[in-house]
């Protein structure tokens, strides 16, 4: 279910007129991969405006068979709970659903790995890195691998 809205900073009237273009097509955007987004972000901004949410709703419930059915139609059905609101529970759908939070799968958790030390001996580790850095041939060599090529 939808979480409650966060504080909006867009105004009430721009809000209205962006609903009123989606309006009329909400069913073909909820079907969309793209525009089931759109309708989603719909909850949140009718938030505090009255008689939209309603408006939405009775056009998808009209032709609720096309949004069932559809994969991406079934997620705005979930996420607006209408469920609850065919079935006449008009206060748990009006504040969104069991629990008012919207649930999502678990965040997994990744595990810190400590790298384990091991004491090198010093002078060995420094002689060791040059001897790996100057290679058997005489000259200096590039520490980039692509572009290892032998200086004289």
């Amino acid at each position: 279910m939808l979480s409650p809205p966060p504080p909006t900073k867009i105004p009430v009237s721009l809000r209205r007129k962006l609903i009123n273009h989606v309006l009329g097509s909400v069913v073909e955007l909820a079907i969309h991969p793209a525009g089931s987004h759109i309708i989603d972000a719909c909850w949140n901004a009718t938030n505090d405006i009255r008689h939209y949410r309603p408006k939405i709703v009775q056009e998808m419930t009209s032709q609720e068979d096309i949004v069932r059915n559809d994969f991406f139609g079934r997620r705005v059905w979930k996420n607006w709970n209408l469920d609850a609101y065919v079935s006449g529970r008009m206060a748990d759908w009006e504040r969104g659903g069991s629990g008012g939070a919207r649930q999502f799968a678990k965040i997994p958790v990744v595990k810190k790995v400590e790298q384990k030390k091991v004491r090198v001996d010093t002078e060995h580790a420094k002689e060791k890195d040059k001897k790996s850095y100057l290679g058997k041939a005489d000259g200096v060599k590039n520490k980039h691998f692509s572009t290892m090529k032998t200086v004289k």
